[in-house]
């Protein structure tokens, strides 16, 4: 067995504190323009999600308006019909106020086929 111990976790030897501060420093200062390039990919990165984001609120909201426009067409034509049908749709007759009546012959079962049942005439 030996005495240095693994981090399995970044795959490599385990540091002190003191060690990684110092690597830390190290790579800091080696890889700045490194860390300028991960920063604009990052923002590059956010304006593109932030877009989308956005174009998605756009998206819903337009639905959204001709859903509502759809139902109160769907509204206004039900009422427009309904209004039509009690009102302006009346015959003549009916609007007259004159009194009428119907006449129905009525056939079933258990009548001859030959037999006509009499009127109210």
């Amino acid at each position: 067995m030996s005495d240095q111990r693994h981090d399995d976790w970044t795959d490599g030897p385990e540091l002190s504190a003191e060690a990684a501060q110092a690597r830390r420093e190290g790579v800091e200062a080696a890889s700045g323009s490194e860390s300028e390039s991960v920063r604009l990919a990052e923002i590059r990165l956010l304006d593109r999600w932030i877009g989308d984001v956005l174009a998605e609120q756009r998206r819903s909201r337009r639905w959204k308006i001709f859903f509502r426009l759809l139902f109160v067409g769907v509204v206004i034509a039900g009422l427009a019909l309904s209004a039509y049908g009690l009102l302006l749709a009346q015959g003549q007759d009916a609007a007259s106020g004159e009194r009428h009546l119907g006449v129905v012959d009525v056939w079933g079962p258990s009548m001859p086929r030959g037999r006509r049942v009499p009127s109210a005439s």
